[in-house]
């Protein structure tokens, strides 16, 4: 960095008290201070890197007739009688040369490594193929085994893997090809994201991705990762960036599915005893939820996933008419907060108060156009209430936003053939309102 802050000293000083006006080197100079700007601003990648050297090299070719003193580029010549100065002289070349040499490798295996990474995230993005993208970061990672971003997209892919498989085999998940290629996906997702770790522990992409892939394997398998295992993942992600809300809405979600798990085992349970201790786990388990849900909804307003399940805890803890109680009293200090009038209009919603919940989602989408799980909620109080065009609008706004979406398209589908909005979506899926995502992403 400074070699290169006192380059472009250099190059603007020499091009301003130039005797030769140049037009190549005023342009040469121009795209040097460019360039600086760029690595200042972006991080420096090969091809930023070989783009500043080039030009400093040709421009100090076209300044070879011209000297400056000390902050001049061109050719010198240093002589030297004495034995010792030559010596020195020498081993600074030999260092140069071979610490030029270690950079050019090194530079290189950075920009080979790459292009492989590069071309993996081009065909995860383009195709639903798993195994190129494999190929193309296993490359990575062997030419550049230091980099942790490497081992874990590998990770990432056998997660993916995971997940799809799962999806497709729910509930019964049971046929010996299933339970061989869940363990073979598994396995590899975690010695992945154990090397990435080992590469990294810092990061906190590699602690979140551990948790996503307990958080997914626990509904087959609890065996195979415990609840306690999935909060103690994300919580141990927390250390690495408190002040993310990604971090504590994946905390609040694993704690409220600690919640639903210890609430299955109580129910279970064969004495009372036994389901009075659960019970107080459960309740703390929801406790926890909410608090790192609030932080996330506090870090940041607008972020609809947090709000959700925050409706959803404040359901778990049954005091749904306090939740609206407190939520009314943000609302009053908060003024214009889309975040709190989604959640309030939620939990309105899932206490029956239709007319009150459609006023909150109302202002919701008045304040932003876009909040499209507002407009969701609204849609389908439209449905209810019999208003299909006023229904149909809000869900078409929504498909122009979210153009992927199936569940939209398939609720467009039955309303414009007067049929419930639902109809076909729930079920199979759950109702919207108690899912463990937003509807819409």
């Amino acid at each position: 960095m400074l070699f290169v802050l006192l380059a472009v000293v250099a190059v603007l000083k020499n091009t301003l008290s130039s005797q030769r006006a140049e037009a190549l080197r005023f342009g040469i100079a121009s795209a040097v201070v460019y360039g600086s700007f760029m690595w200042f601003m972006y991080p420096p990648t090969f091809t930023t890197t070989l783009y500043m050297f080039l030009l400093l090299g040709i421009f100090a070719a076209l300044s070879v007739y011209e000297s400056w003193g000390i902050l001049g580029f061109g050719m010198r010549t240093i002589t030297s009688s004495s034995a010792s100065t030559m010596f020195v002289g020498s081993l600074i070349s030999i260092f140069l040369i071979v610490g030029s040499v270690v950079g050019m490798y090194y530079s290189f295996q950075k920009y080979i490594a790459e292009s492989y990474y590069s071309e993996g995230i081009r065909i995860l993005s383009q195709t639903t193929d798993t195994d190129k993208p494999l190929v193309e970061f296993a490359n990575a990672a062997f030419i550049d085994p230091k980099d942790d971003k490497y081992a874990r997209l590998q990770g990432q892919v056998y997660y993916f893997r995971l997940r799809n498989l799962i999806q497709g085999q729910l509930p019964s998940p049971t046929s010996p090809t299933f339970v061989q290629d869940f363990q073979t996906n598994f396995i590899s997702a975690y010695q992945a994201i154990q090397q990435a770790q080992r590469l990294n522990p810092n990061e906190i992409s590699n602690w979140s991705l551990l948790g996503l892939i307990c958080e997914t394997v626990i509904q087959v398998n609890p065996l195979i990762c415990s609840e306690k295992f999935l909060t103690g993942t994300y919580e141990d992600a927390i250390k690495y960036d408190p002040i993310s809300p990604s971090a504590h809405l994946d905390a609040g979600r694993a704690w409220l599915l600690t919640a639903d798990i210890l609430a299955l085992r109580a129910g279970q349970s064969q004495g009372k005893e036994e389901a009075d201790s659960l019970q107080s786990e459960r309740e703390t388990a929801i406790n926890k939820a909410v608090t790192h849900l609030e932080k996330s909804a506090s870090l940041k307003p607008d972020f609809a996933s947090s709000h959700f399940l925050l409706a959803q805890a404040y359901v778990r803890q049954n005091n749904l008419q306090g939740a609206i109680k407190k939520l009314e009293d943000t609302k009053a200090v908060t003024i214009g907060d889309v975040g709190v009038l989604f959640q309030l209009g939620l939990l309105y919603y899932q206490a029956n108060q239709i007319d009150k919940a459609q006023a909150e989602f109302e202002q919701a989408v008045r304040l932003n156009d876009n909040y499209s799980n507002a407009r969701y909620f609204l849609g389908l109080i439209y449905d209810q209430k019999g208003d299909k065009p006023g229904a149909l609008e809000q869900f078409r706004k929504i498909q122009a936003l979210n153009p992927d979406n199936t569940e939209v398209r398939l609720i467009i589908a039955n309303l414009e053939s007067g049929k419930p909005a639902l109809s076909q979506v729930v079920p199979p899926l759950p109702a919207p309102e108690t899912r463990k995502e937003p509807p819409v992403k």
